[in-house]
């Protein structure tokens, strides 16, 4: 398939979890043997593949981010995602009042400590994420400049559905869950966002490319 290394990754990870997991074949009337067994198995698929799926984002923001970082502290060159980091992450520089007093800084220096900072806290701000949704997609990405354009259409909305079902599902035990999960509904939902995704690592890698 078209793609990073990356998203090929994730490709072959979903169809290890679907052997894994889910029936072969699916039933068209979704009637299996052990009904119990089934549902526990989609269960962990659908919640897996989520996990899957955020890690693979993750580690698209961090890779730009650190190639930005690299080229700066390399080069002094401020690239596009650093130029976005900065803006949405770090403090106000401010011009210093003298340079004649021991330890004063001017704004060179001030900006390459100030550079270091905002990268630390975006790292970490990767780190805390938890979850596929919307507004997790925006705070890992929003702070590198992607634009709306490179998320399409139905990427967002399948990744909040994605993301709804699986806390649905994760967070509360078999007995407490109402809503019964059909093997196949879920596999085409995974397998669709990941068609979705196509477009937008496509992006990223000409994205990353850029940053020289």
């Amino acid at each position: 398939m078209a793609g990073s290394k990356r998203l090929k990754d994730l490709n072959r990870e979903i169809n290890r979890l679907r052997n894994q997991f889910l029936p072969d074949p699916f039933d068209p009337l979704g009637n299996y043997a052990d009904t119990q067994r089934v549902q526990a198995y989609t269960r962990a698929f659908l919640v897996l593949s989520h996990a899957e799926i955020e890690s693979y984002l993750e580690e698209w923001a961090k890779d730009i981010a650190r190639s930005a970082e690299k080229l700066w502290d390399a080069s002094a060159k401020m690239t596009t995602p650093f130029s976005f980091l900065l803006g949405t992450l770090a403090e106000r520089i401010l011009v210093p009042n003298t340079l004649r007093e021991p330890g004063a800084k001017d704004t060179p220096k001030r900006l390459a400590e100030g550079a270091t900072k905002f990268f630390q806290k975006y790292y970490k701000q990767i780190k805390d994420n938890n979850g596929i949704k919307e507004q997790n997609v925006l705070n890992l990405f929003g702070p590198l400049g992607i634009p709306a354009t490179a998320l399409g259409s139905t990427l967002l909305p399948n990744l909040d559905t994605l993301g709804a079902t699986r806390g649905t599902h994760a967070h509360q035990s078999a007995k407490a869950v109402v809503s019964v999960l059909d093997p196949e509904t879920e596999y085409k939902r995974v397998t669709a966002l990941l068609s979705d995704l196509v477009l937008f690592d496509e992006w990223l890698v000409g994205y990353k490319r850029r940053i020289r």
